[in-house]
């Protein structure tokens, strides 16, 4: 007899990484199980190595110790293992009808779970990455063929753009449907004529991680291009986030001359994105590559009141699509310098790219996405039980 589909759902989202992390990918999680628990769905969390006390409004499983290894230009945590009968304990309690699994994932972390869910519960997958080296590319083809017997078990794969689709069908020779990242712009709505910045002055904000492919060397470049050919006593750069590179980026501010028109504001915490974002008139991501969507981009968008400029890479392209004219060449300061500029004495200009930006937001908003998520969800799970 086929076991019947609740109403109201047991769904266990999986992420090899750490939940104390800052992501795209936790906060795609995060966002995405509070929305589910919302609508009066179960949700649990089964993660790699989080802070008990993290969370403590959520049901968090850590499975396993993580460590930090460089990869795709960044710093990632994966698991070493999740213990077999830890595992089958978090299955039992759980009765999970759907675990939806963050992708790629370890064999033996996020594959334990999908090698030892019961038959009854429908596995789906979401593919957050697009290739940033060479390494990154072989690693990810080599994990697929490892994996191949346990991805039979899937039964639906998501991309969350084109450029993570045709890396995953290149890497695991599988194809997948594309249901974009998600942002929550409730949690924007209270968030009103912030004031984290002298409103007197043209703020410019860079919002991520300091390391190489998020490109704050390449907005600093430019913005130093700007105070050798152009009066821009009015302009303040606010380099928000940490990383490797600060220091390496303070020494350029300081060597050029650039103090009075930057700062540096360190790691922001998530509650506190919506009102640095408000405070800006204009927010620049200028990463390069390895970007299968761009959260980041979209979270700017819901703030409303920044003009956002992006690199023009696949991910990025992505959630710009229909304004190419926000979109540039990182690595060309002398562009991105001249964009700049224009958006900050075009208000006509500004005003488009923001009204524009107001319309295409919604396509992300996770009260859109979400229940396209939750009727693939009992799609998947009615083809498994009637299987």
């Amino acid at each position: 007899m086929v076991k019947e589909i609740k109403k109201k759902l047991n769904i266990g989202l999986v992420i090899d990484s750490s939940l104390d992390l800052t992501d795209g990918v936790q906060q795609y999680v995060l966002i995405l199980g509070q929305w589910l628990s919302r609508q009066g769905h179960n949700v649990s969390y089964l993660s790699g190595e989080t802070s008990p006390n993290s969370h403590p409004d959520r049901t968090v499983h850590s499975l396993a110790k993580n460590i930090t290894v460089a990869g795709n230009k960044n710093k990632i945590s994966i698991p070493l293992y999740a213990g077999k009968k830890d595992v089958e304990s978090v299955l039992s309690d759980g009765d999970y009808d759907i675990l939806h699994v963050q992708m790629p994932h370890h064999p033996l972390m996020a594959g334990r779970l999908v090698r030892q869910a019961n038959q009854d519960t429908a596995i789906v997958g979401t593919f957050h990455i697009a290739p940033g080296s060479t390494l990154i590319n072989l690693g990810t083809k080599i994990l697929g063929v490892v994996s191949r017997r346990q991805l039979k078990r899937f039964d639906s794969m998501i991309s969350v753009s084109e450029a993570a689709r045709s890396f995953m069908s290149a890497s695991f020779g599988l194809d997948s449907v594309v249901v974009p990242n998600v942002v929550d712009l409730a949690a924007y709505e209270g968030v009103k004529d912030s004031d984290m910045f002298d409103r007197s002055k043209f703020n410019i904000l860079f919002l991520g991680r300091l390391v190489e492919r998020k490109g704050a060397q390449h907005l600093l470049s430019a913005i130093n291009i700007l105070n050798q050919t152009a009066d821009i006593s009015n302009f303040k750069v606010h380099i928000c986030g940490d990383g490797h590179l600060r220091k390496s980026l303070q020494k350029y501010v300081s060597d050029n001359g650039l103090d009075e028109l930057v700062e540096f504001h360190g790691f922001i915490a998530e509650d506190m994105k919506p009102s640095y974002l408000q405070s800006a008139q204009l927010a620049v991501f200028p990463a390069t590559t390895g970007e299968s969507f761009g959260i980041v981009l979209i979270e700017a968008m819901a703030a409303n009141s920044p003009a956002v400029l992006a690199g023009a890479n696949p991910g990025y392209s992505t959630v710009m699509e229909g304004s190419s004219r926000q979109l540039f060449d990182p690595v060309n300061h002398k562009e991105l310098a001249k964009l700049i500029l224009s958006y900050s004495k075009d208000k006509t200009l500004h005003s488009k790219a923001t009204s524009w930006q107001q319309q295409r937001i919604g396509e992300f908003d996770v009260g859109s996405v979400g229940p396209v998520l939750v009727d693939l969800y009992r799609a998947s799970l009615s083809t498994r039980r009637t299987a």
